[in-house]
């Protein structure tokens, strides 16, 4: 049979396959709000069906009063952090950012029969707000807002199908219930669904009986289903069930919906269509003058009617997924691979623009939610990252398809595909991330057009920053992902020669870029272009070499007198006025091709440095792509610039350096003067003698081999350092004296550790696969203390790296097995 179709459901008509579908313009009525709201207003037409409808909306009103007790917990201090698993769950913060729960009217009290059937308590009861303790706190829902306050998202509970409405925010003041979970409420009373057969088929009426019992409603509902399948002759594939109408999703809904419409359809008399508000109307008056200039209005709008088609979007992708595979043209793991969680997207989108839509209509802007909005929905935007993992290689996939891959002879069924355009479904694919990253945008415009003063301000200003976490969570989600490929393809195809290190201890990848490397201790010197990778613990430093194996040189060109060939850029300290011009447009021309990695060149290790010896990390405003790095060791100490291909490359590098000296270090070591400049505590080690940066001849007072870890001692050098120095002399003279025959009786599988402590000198021989924790009750053992120490291994440079871990100490015992290495010294202070 014939079904009346909604534009919002998974079993609905397809979606007319149009060339340009992507710029098909979306209203009101492809809403879930508004076919609700339109559909409660055509039942109510029908006198019989009006005192349920009425007990449904206080059954509305009184889960969204219990759903805002639930949201004002939704973030929560972090100095209060402590106590959350203590707090009373329906207690309110002491903060204006929400309002008080509007008061339930005396109607209400005539909700106490439908709430002891279950109807609303096996929704609401079951939601819950998970309070975690500081241990389980991630990082990356820690909000950072004002007055330099740390603010905790608290994850309502995971499955968005567990809170009490259909509605995320908070709601207006002037508005107490929504009419998606109206409807909803009426539908789960039975008895209005057996009212409505019995206005369509008179002569096999249904027995109708209102009853609390939940029992009875189930029977109500069942009856309903069984006419329709004996007097109506509806298939089951074209009703809904029991569960659906009392599960709180939308996709079920609009099963029951479909039906609903379908019958009234038949008796247009009994239930007459409504038709569509006027959009220059509010509650039929025209719209005041006054909300007409303000600027929040118009900006609101655009969002409303750019998230109606964004979620229309959404729901042809998925009809368009549902077509592909009834056809046979992808398999389900194909479907996944192309359509990642997308039922899940659409009901939280769906939600999300229900939200929305009930703060339209407002003749007062000041009673605006929008930042309840974003707040209470910061955890089911993570079900974005899911999509994220799969965008690449969706977009990839596409032209392998065989409806896709022939653009001369298309497919004999291609004319009946809901998107037939292959470039077109790219853009439906890349469209959710897109979405995300446009939100801050449009909610910024709104926050700078509202007034201080206005109700609401410190809630959107708080919403706007939730969105800034939204779109920069995802942004990272994505750089870890496209990190994981730049990492095989450094694995499989790029790297020639590791040098032996075992790359599972470096840490994940956090950036893989060219940058420019200049030495800044001294006043001329040439700047060298590297490949450089970021991990957790090391920064490594790479040539590029051709397939003889030979160093592609990337600094032949002068920039002052244009000698050499034009593979790289010279820059030097020492400014020439009449080649500045010059200089700077070449500059400008070369910049992109400077930066741009070639995948066919292979990569050796030149260099490494360890994350943890750097010194200071200093960031300029007049000098925005660029970060300076000092670093310091026991011998030598040294000043470098990178110069990066964006900001937000150079951000990357900062943020984690920052971050990563802040946590292991504590904020006493961190230094952010006016400059943007950021301490960070490290030493610099090599995995080969020195990072060469040849020097030109026309500089023939300088070494011919400028280091990177530049090593000129100063007379200024601290006295813990240079106690550091002179001790390490007397222990390499120890070293000296222990003979070869010596080290030859130490047995297999074990190593001497030597281990200096001021003056002092100790031995341990010990089994050389020790676990750190082992090691180290070890050497307090030996030192017979039990205070903290912090301790160094000297590596195969001869520079004092330190030992602060499990990680660390698999890389010296790696070190330890790849060298045949029988003695280990150790600095401890």
């Amino acid at each position: 049979m014939v079904t009346t179709p909604i534009s919002t459901t998974s079993s609905i008509t397809p979606k007319i396959a149009s060339n340009q579908l992507m710029n098909t313009k979306v209203s009101e009525d492809d809403s879930l709000f508004h076919i609700c709201d339109r559909l409660l207003k055509r039942l109510g037409q029908y006198k019989p069906l009006k005192p349920y409808i009425e007990s449904a909306e206080m059954l509305a009103e009184y889960s969204s009063v219990k759903q805002e007790e639930l949201f004002n917990n939704t973030y929560k201090p972090m100095d209060n952090a402590h106590t959350l698993n203590n707090e009373n769950t329906n207690s309110r913060p002491n903060s204006t950012l929400y309002r008080k729960s509007s008061q339930v009217d005396s109607r209400r009290a005539s909700t106490s029969s439908f709430q002891s059937n279950g109807i609303t308590n096996s929704t609401i009861n079951n939601s819950s707000i998970h309070s975690p303790s500081v241990a389980s706190l991630h990082s990356s829902d820690i909000l950072s807002v004002a007055n330099n306050q740390n603010i905790y998202l608290v994850n309502i509970e995971n499955n968005i199908q567990q809170i009490p409405t259909f509605n995320i925010g908070s709601l207006p003041p002037s508005k107490s219930k929504d009419p998606v979970t109206t409807l909803w409420k009426l539908f789960q009373m039975g008895a209005p669904l057996c009212i409505i057969f019995n206005a369509i088929k008179p002569q096999y009426k249904i027995n109708v009986v209102s009853s609390d019992d939940i029992k009875i409603c189930k029977k109500s509902i069942y009856d309903f289903i069984s006419s329709c399948k004996i007097h109506l002759e509806f298939h089951d594939e074209e009703l809904f069930t029991i569960s659906d109408v009392f599960n709180n999703g939308t996709f079920t809904l609009v099963k029951v919906i479909e039906v609903v419409l379908t019958l009234i359809s038949y008796s247009i008399k009994i239930f007459p269509s409504v038709s569509t508000a006027e959009p220059s109307l509010i509650k039929n008056q025209p719209i005041p003058e006054s909300l007409k200039k303000d600027e929040r209005y118009k900006i609101f709008r655009e969002f409303l009617e750019t998230e109606r088609k964004y979620v229309y979007d959404l729901e042809t992708l998925q009809d368009f997924n549902a077509q592909l595979l009834t056809q046979n043209f992808i398999t389900i793991n194909e479907s996944t691979t192309l359509f990642p969680n997308i039922t899940e997207i659409i009901e939280f989108q769906r939600r999300f623009l229900i939200s929305l839509e009930m703060n339209n209509h407002l003749l007062n802007m000041d009673e605006l939610r929008l930042g309840s909005v974003f707040i209470n929905s910061y955890n089911y935007f993570k079900l974005y990252e899911l999509w994220s993992i799969g965008q690449t290689a969706a977009i990839e996939y596409i032209s392998k398809l065989p409806i896709y891959s022939n653009a001369t002879n298309t497919h004999p069924n291609g004319d009946k595909l809901i998107i037939k355009n292959k470039m077109e479904l790219q853009s439906f694919l890349l469209k959710p991330i897109q979405r995300l990253c446009k939100y801050p945008l449009l909610i910024k415009e709104l926050y700078q057009a509202s007034s201080p003063s206005s109700m609401y301000y410190k809630e959107l200003e708080l919403g706007l920053e939730v969105s800034k976490k939204i779109a920069s969570n995802m942004n990272e989600h994505q750089r870890k992902v496209e990190n994981e490929i730049v990492m095989k393809e450094l694995v499989i195809k790029r790297v020639a020669n590791w040098r032996g290190y075992d790359i599972s201890k470096f840490g994940d990848l956090i950036s893989h870029d060219k940058v420019i490397i200049t030495n800044n201790d001294v006043d001329f010197v040439d700047a060298k272009i590297f490949e450089i990778s970021l991990f957790e613990k090391i920064i490594i430093i790479f040539n590029e070499i051709n397939s003889q194996g030979v160093i592609i040189n990337n600094d032949d060109t002068s920039s002052s007198n244009m000698e050499g060939s034009s593979s790289g850029l010279k820059i030097t300290l020492k400014k020439n006025k009449s080649t500045l011009n010059h200089k700077a447009l070449l500059e400008k021309e070369s910049e992109i091709q400077q930066f741009k990695i070639n995948s066919t060149h292979k990569l050796d290790l030149k260099g490494r440095i360890m994350v943890s010896t750097i010194t200071t990390l200093q960031e300029h405003y007049s000098s925005p792509r660029s970060i300076d790095i000092k670093w310091e060791s026991s011998n030598e100490h040294g000043n470098f610039n990178l110069k990066f291909k964006n900001e937000d490359i150079k951000d990357v590098w900062a943020n984690y350096l920052s971050q990563y000296i802040k946590n292991t270090q504590g904020s006493n070591r961190m230094s952010r003067p006016s400059q943007r400049s950021t301490s960070v505590s490290s030493q610099l080690s090599e995995s080969t003698s020195n990072i060469s940066l040849p020097t030109t001849a026309s500089t023939p007072t300088m070494k011919n081999n400028l280091r990177l870890s530049y090593g000129k001692r100063q007379q200024n050098r601290n006295s813990k350092l240079r106690n550091i120095s002179e001790t390490s002399q007397m222990l390499e003279a120890e070293h000296r004296n222990i003979s070869e025959s010596f080290k030859m009786s130490i047995p297999p599988k074990q190593i001497l550790v030597r281990i200096q402590k001021g003056l002092d000198f100790h031995s341990i021989l010990m089994s050389n696969d020790i676990k750190f924790e082992q090691f180290y009750t070890l050497v307090l053992k030996k030192l017979h203390t039990d205070e903290y120490l912090r301790l160094k291994y000297q590596d195969e440079d001869m520079d004092y790296v330190m030992l602060e871990g499990e990680d660390d100490w698999e890389i010296v015992k790696d070190w330890i097995i790849e060298t045949n290495q029988k003695i280990l010294t150790i600095y401890a202070f």
